[in-house]
């Protein structure tokens, strides 16, 4: 990998993706071993699908049906909505307002003095810092919701 930048990005929880020739040198520099790849994981792969049964054929075909048109399949959704609306109707309606409650996020301020003036770039970072924060607890919050979690994944990213 080569890295665009200087060899000096920052590489954290929220940045991790940001640049893979940093995070692949931050991974080495922490103790990981350049041969590290795990010779008994396509072997695993391997028993499991004799053991199951599926075919080549039968897997490909599921995959490329998932990759063409995951969100135009009905039946898929529906059962996956389904299954969400059961959890949360069978709740009473107290129950579900004290777990909306709950889940409330916190509310966000940015602990910086009013009284100083803002340039362009200390406003930029500012903005860029509450924005990430929000969206941490955005998701949290989604994840406490009724429901939520039984939804797909790609579901759940279109909510969000």
């Amino acid at each position: 990998y080569m890295c665009p930048a200087t060899n000096q990005c920052t590489i954290d929880r929220n940045r991790r993706k940001s640049c893979q020739a940093c995070r692949l040198r931050k991974c080495y520099e922490v103790g990981m071993m350049k041969g590290g790849v795990r010779k008994d994981r396509g072997r695993v792969l391997q028993r499991d699908k004799r053991q199951t049964g599926v075919s080549d054929r039968e897997k490909t075909g599921k995959g490329l049906e998932h990759k063409v048109a995951p969100h135009h399949d009905k039946r898929r959704r529906s059962s996956a909505l389904g299954g969400a609306r059961s959890s949360v109707t069978s709740l009473p309606s107290d129950q579900v307002l004290l777990l909306l409650q709950g889940a409330e996020p916190p509310i966000l301020c940015s602990r910086q003095k009013l009284s100083r003036p803002y340039t362009e770039v200390t406003m930029m970072t500012l903005l860029t810092s509450m924005a990430d924060k929000e969206l941490v607890h955005m998701i949290a919050w989604a994840k406490k919701l009724p429901g939520f979690l039984q939804l797909s994944l790609h579901d759940q990213v279109l909510l969000l």
